[in-house]
């Protein structure tokens, strides 16, 4: 009798999903250009970050304070670690980066929140 090979397990899966979607998304990050908002929600995302050490300048980009200020400060922190790592990456292609990864994470959490109501 022959039994069936062993199959990864879900979890597996997932992981090897998200690495090869990781990788996929690093390796195109560079071939979309600047968009329209990308200075402001930069210049917003440092300013996010020096809001903790008593900036106001936070509160001078009109709506932005409202659209998660979390997500363009860890854009910031992603654009300056890049830097450290490899000076040539341009800072956009780091935030189209750090975009790809938001939505990896909420389509991760998207997908074990339905595995975990439905199963």
């Amino acid at each position: 009798m022959y039994s069936d090979p062993p199959r990864p397990s879900g979890s597996a899966l997932l992981l090897l999903l998200l690495i090869g979607a990781i990788a996929l998304g690093v390796w195109l990050a560079d071939d979309y250009g600047q968009s329209w908002d990308d200075p402001t929600n930069a210049d917003y995302g440092e300013d996010v970050l020096r809001a903790y050490s008593g900036s106001d300048a936070f509160w001078s980009h009109r709506n932005l304070p409202y659209y998660g200020p979390a997500h363009f400060a860890a854009s910031a922190l992603l654009v300056s670690g890049a830097r450290w790592l490899d000076p040539g990456w341009h800072p956009v292609d780091v935030r189209h980066v750090a975009n790809y990864l938001s939505f990896l994470l909420g389509m991760t959490g998207f997908y074990l929140l339905a595995r975990h109501c439905f199963s």
